[in-house]
């Protein structure tokens, strides 16, 4: 069978009925599974860094809350996506924003499906489209809700793909509603603007297809003109060529989590069919003509302004490049016979899923340990948020834009909060409860300080090892004399901002506010063989 005859056989499957019907009984039970798995190794968290800047400045119902870019890039779509969950479902069911992520990913899938089924047939389509539903080195996004913004960008740019495949009616409506959903769900609306249209202008359509175009691509520039920045530096343009290729590499290998000279080595080799398909079928391979300037203008873009943090190699870049590249691949094998694109399909997507599968897995673990660090200094914050300064920050680390006072206005504003609750905080990680007690020690839970006299010991009240504290003011002798101490509340660690050195002839004074219903603070006897007293 010749590649023209497959492809114009394979253009037909979406019209028969036994196939469409194929095609649900087979992809419900994938999407189902990886919802499964997504959802089982990043459960147990709360919003996650850029999420806080939506948290805490896009709460309330204003132009800027939709319209503000964020890092240069439109979020109109994220940006309305998380305000009606704020409103809706709150700030303590994280597990909402999740699902939309998941959902967002599946379309992307289910895109990227339906366009290579077109050129390739349904099988092999769903083989690569397996492998993309599972590429755990696009973890990043799949299993960050924020990166929605991502996700609908190329949603909307595969979308518009989709449509000028079709040839019925409403084909240039669906690639203006694409256009604006990528545009106004990240930056990379604009290259998907340009790719489109230079699909538009070499196959010649007519001017509805170029109105579809055009008038997204003017709606974005009047909202640049008016709240647009750009992050882009001229320092960055003698980086364009070598970060565009590092990306290249780095998205090839990727598939496989191969070494990086290995994608280099794969992508020239990729590059070298590309050019002799384009060389032999001039002004034939339009749809393949477009995949190449949309993901190398992306990458050039990309370097231009992000080539000061250099990382190329980053998860959510390779996910944007990974479905480009997928359908790069169908167009270079869509000539051979359907046999030959069956195998090469399954085989490439049983080494994609088994060899990146571990490092979803890792990301997941990641993104949960810094979701229960966040989700717990949360919970010491809001026991204390009527007494902390507007200006205190939990962690400027991974939660950068929350201080005291914003904090508070969003949870009084939608009436919930993102804190950890009492089930969330029994199954915390150990690092994440020491990350509490730490929060607990900066809003003044627990304060130590020495007096200038000895006290006796209560009765059996002396020990070693640690000593467990009461609420309010108490005084503590160390009866084997001087010795180093600290305190803990919910680590097993003491807080290392309380570790002293401790007299052994007078009393310390150490004033317990304890106000969570299972926060017990523990005075730590660090020297070995110290002993302590409760002091009458």
């Amino acid at each position: 069978m010749t590649g023209t005859s497959l492809r114009y056989q394979s253009l037909d499957w979406w019209h028969r009925r036994s196939e469409r019907q194929r095609l649900i009984a087979v992809w419900v039970p994938i999407l189902l599974f990886a919802w499964y798995r997504f959802a089982s190794i990043s459960h147990g968290r709360t919003f996650q860094y850029d999420e806080w800047n939506f948290v805490i400045n896009r709460w309330s119902f204003t132009l800027d809350t939709f319209l503000s870019p964020h890092n240069s890039h439109l979020s109109v779509v994220p940006a309305t996506i998380f305000f009606i969950l704020f409103r809706v479902v709150g700030l303590d069911n994280y597990g909402v924003y999740q699902a939309v992520g998941y959902l967002f990913h599946f379309l992307v899938t289910i895109l990227v499906l339906l366009i290579a089924a077109k050129r390739v047939g349904l099988l092999a389509a769903s083989a690569l489209a397996v492998a993309f539903t599972l590429l755990g080195t696009g973890a990043e996004n799949i299993l960050w809700p924020f990166q929605i913004g991502s996700m609908g960008s190329s949603a909307g740019y595969l979308l518009a793909l989709l449509a000028l495949d079709g040839k019925s009616s409403r084909a240039p409506w669906l690639v203006c509603a694409g256009l604006c959903l990528s545009l106004g769900s990240a930056g990379f609306g604009v290259v998907a603007v340009a790719g489109v249209g230079l699909e538009v202008l070499l196959r010649r359509l007519d001017r509805r297809y170029w109105t579809a175009v055009v008038a997204p691509a003017v709606t974005w520039a009047v909202w640049s003109l008016i709240y647009g920045t750009s992050e882009m530096r001229r320092e960055n343009l003698s980086f364009v060529g070598a970060y565009a290729h590092e990306s290249y590499a780095g998205a090839v290998a990727a598939f496989v989590r191969a070494p990086l000279a290995w994608g280099f080595g794969v992508g020239w080799l990729l590059a070298v069919f590309i050019v002799v398909r384009l060389a032999r079928s001039v002004g034939t391979e339009i749809r393949l003509i477009g995949l190449c300037v949309v993901v190398l203008s992306n990458w050039s873009l990309t370097a231009l302004s992000r080539a000061q943090y250099w990382a190329p190699l980053s998860s959510r870049y390779v996910y944007v490049a990974a479905p480009i590249l997928l359908l790069v691949m169908v167009e270079l094998i869509r000539v051979i016979d359907r046999r030959s694109i069956v195998a090469v399909a399954v085989v490439f997507a049983a080494w994609s899923v088994t060899s990146t599968w571990e490092s979803m897995s890792a990301h997941g673990r990641w993104l949960r340990e810094w979701g229960e660090g966040v989700g717990m200094e949360l919970r010491a914050l809001d026991s204390r948020l009527d007494t902390s300064a507007d200006d205190y920050r939990p962690d400027a680390n991974r939660a950068p834009d929350i201080s005291a006072g914003t904090y508070r206005r969003a949870l009084t504003a939608l009436g919930s909060t993102p804190a950890f609750d009492d089930a969330g905080a029994a199954n915390a990680s150990a690092a994440a409860r020491i990350d509490m007690d730490r929060v607990l020690d900066e809003l003044g839970a627990v304060s130590i300080e020495t007096t200038d006299t000895a006290v006796s010991c209560r009765t059996e009240s002396e020990v070693a090892g640690e000593l467990r504290l009461q609420p309010g003011p108490q005084l503590v002798m160390l009866t084997s004399g001087p010795a180093e101490i600290g305190l803990r509340a919910y680590g097993d660690a003491v807080v290392a901002t309380t570790r002293v050195q401790a007299p052994g002839d007078r009393a310390l004074r150490i004033t317990v506010d304890s106000r969570l219903p299972d926060e017990q603070w523990h005075l730590v006897l660090l020297t070995p063989d110290a002993r302590a007293c409760i002091g009458q």
